[in-house]
């Protein structure tokens, strides 16, 4: 019977635990929103109403960064820039992504990526400008399918309602990104 009963505490006991994380990650992702679903701020630059273009922003801080650049490196085909990766570091004219990649032999090593972000004719941007891969420069076809993979990426985290974009810059460890949305 006393075995028992801890042995019931104890799963009480994570259950509890369980539950608890659930509900710190529920209200640390409701602080983050700021109260807007789009979890960023809203400026009215033609009105509002059915059908109206609106200008927004969105930081996103650097674990929604981290994610966009996981979600980036996913290839359904395997030809992927970097196996893993381990690490970035944001700085104001770039992120310069750390890990591992295949060489031409087939060896796993070490390397980074410096990428950039930038608005272009209304669309999102990102390219890498410099790596330290053997073998890889800036025109390889793997780095222009990672520059559209983080792009997508990033434009994906705005959902379906961004239409165009404005700007986009690195500040303080946040990505500040101006977009045009459409509201009903």
């Amino acid at each position: 019977m006393i075995i028992r009963l801890r042995i019931l505490k104890a799963r009480n006991f994570r259950y509890l635990k369980t539950f608890f994380f659930l509900l710190m990650f529920t209200l640390t992702m409701i602080a983050c929103g700021s109260g807007n679903p789009n979890g960023g701020n809203n400026e009215v630059s033609s009105g509002s109403g059915d059908g109206e273009v609106v200008e927004q922003s969105e930081t996103l801080e650097e674990f929604s960064i981290i994610l966009g650049f996981r979600f980036g490196l996913v290839d359904s085909e395997g030809d992927n820039l970097f196996n893993l990766m381990t690490g970035y570091d944001m700085q104001p004219e770039y992120i310069r992504v750390w890990g591992t990649y295949s060489r031409p032999n087939g060896e796993s090593a070490p390397g980074f990526a410096d990428v950039t972000f930038s608005v272009e004719n209304g669309e999102l941007v990102t390219k890498i400008i410099e790596t330290d891969m053997e073998g890889v420069d800036v025109d390889d076809p793997r780095v222009l399918q990672f520059n559209e993979d983080i792009a997508n990426s990033f434009k994906d985290r705005l959902m379906e309602t961004a239409v165009g974009f404005v700007s986009v810059e690195l500040v303080n460890n946040t990505m500040e990104i101006v977009y045009l949305a459409e509201v009903e």
